[in-house]
């Protein structure tokens, strides 16, 4: 699990900063304003939204998908990179900056310039991009931590290696020149599932899933991980996006962590009534997503689901 600290917070900092560029040319709003708190910008932002555009905001849609006229026309929030999603083959860093770059332009061209967060699965290294380094798979560096080793550090330099791999490829959510937004994933247990199948169901107790599969999210919080993916799997029976007791009670109100994004696209789930209990930003995923499921915005303009 990557371990490259940033506080929620600046994400928040950076599509405020953002948003204040094209300040001087507009009349004066609060959420454009530097100067004002920053929860005030907030709340003043999003008394300016419409439906439609809070729903693009939470909506993040494959790259393969997005352009910079649907950035602009449906106010997407984030676009991701998942596993071998790239510009074209051998694309240069060069080739990544420019199109991060169009895509944020379409962002910052739309009715309230909100500008998009960009998410890439650098989970061995920056591994989308050609000639990065590839390091070893995670299970691997986490066993390190069972044997003795002469150099401790070594996940951490690492991290700081692929963050910095990702920084050169035009990533723009980064606080000085060596960290990026990191998530932690994917909460929680879908290591401990029957048989060990993917998003298959993990069956086990309360304790249990404290004492085995929770503790990494602890110190991922308390290192100041940014975002918490869901996933994919069931707890018990149930789907990690409609178990409010775990998602809404526990991760955001008793852990204090308010933003869990949704799981994977791609992977391919029922739709289930109960998603929407989970609470807000969760409640996306629990559908047959990627490239439908993508286009959330375009069908709420159509009415259509």
């Amino acid at each position: 699990m990557l371990k490259i600290r940033i506080p929620f917070a600046g994400i928040l900092l950076f599509i405020i900063l953002s948003l204040a560029a094209n300040a001087n040319a507009d009349p004066y709003v609060i959420y454009k304003d530097p100067k004002q708190l920053i929860p005030l910008r907030i709340r003043d932002l999003m008394k300016r939204m419409t439906l439609e555009e809070k729903v693009g905001q939470m909506v993040q849609i494959e790259r393969a998908t997005a352009t910079p006229e649907i950035m602009k026309e449906f106010s997407i929030g984030s676009v991701l990179s998942g596993g071998g999603s790239v510009p074209f083959p051998q694309a240069t860093p060069q080739d990544w900056i420019n199109m991060v770059n169009a895509f944020q332009n379409g962002s910052l061209s739309s009715r309230l310039e909100i500008p998009m967060l960009y998410g890439i699965d650098a989970v061995h290294g920056n591994n989308n991009v050609y000639n990065a380094t590839i390091f070893p798979h995670n299970i691997g560096l986490g066993a390190t931590r069972q044997v003795q080793i002469q150099d401790p550090d070594l996940v951490k330099r690492i991290g700081a290696a692929t963050a910095l791999e990702v920084i050169v490829t035009g990533n723009p959510y980064v606080t000085g020149n060596k960290n990026v937004a990191a998530t932690a994933k994917h909460f929680v247990g879908d290591g401990g599932t029957v048989d060990g199948i993917n998003a298959n169901n993990t069956i086990i107790d309360w304790h249990g899933l404290l004492k085995i599969h929770i503790p990494g999210y602890f110190s991922s919080i308390v290192e100041g991980v940014s975002s918490i993916m869901i996933s994919y799997s069931s707890l018990n029976g149930v789907k990690k996006h409609a178990n409010k007791p775990l998602i809404t009670d526990y991760l955001k109100n008793r852990l204090k962590f308010k933003y869990a994004r949704p799981g994977l696209c791609g992977h391919k789930m029922r739709a289930d009534r109960r998603v929407g209990q989970a609470g807000g930003d969760a409640a996306l995923d629990d559908l047959d997503r990627c490239p439908r499921g993508s286009m959330v915005a375009w069908n709420a303009r159509a009415g259509r689901g």
